[in-house]
């Protein structure tokens, strides 16, 4: 019973986080979140521009910044995560 219990819990933190970076994605903008999205699949950049009307030349810039933004957003709901932008980058 012990071991159903702590796999409960875990599950619950699991969904916990996993509802607070759809939230965090949620308060991006459309074309932010097709960046994030694209670039975690390695989709190339020409790629990525025709789909969010973004010139290729300021994607990588814009990629760096929404990344910083949704760091800081989902740092308000796990304030340990401040700062953890600047080491994975």
């Amino acid at each position: 019973a012990e071991e159903v219990e702590t796999a409960s819990a875990e599950h619950n933190g699991t969904a916990a986080k996993l509802l607070a970076i759809a939230d965090t994605l949620d308060r991006l903008e459309t074309w932010e979140r097709v960046l994030l999205r694209c670039r975690a699949l390695d989709v190339p950049y020409e790629d990525i521009a025709h789909y969010t009307n973004k010139p290729v030349s300021q994607l990588k810039v814009y990629h760096a910044r929404v990344k910083k933004k949704f760091a800081k957003t989902l740092a308000q709901y796990y304030p340990e995560l401040l700062g953890h932008e600047k080491r994975t980058s």
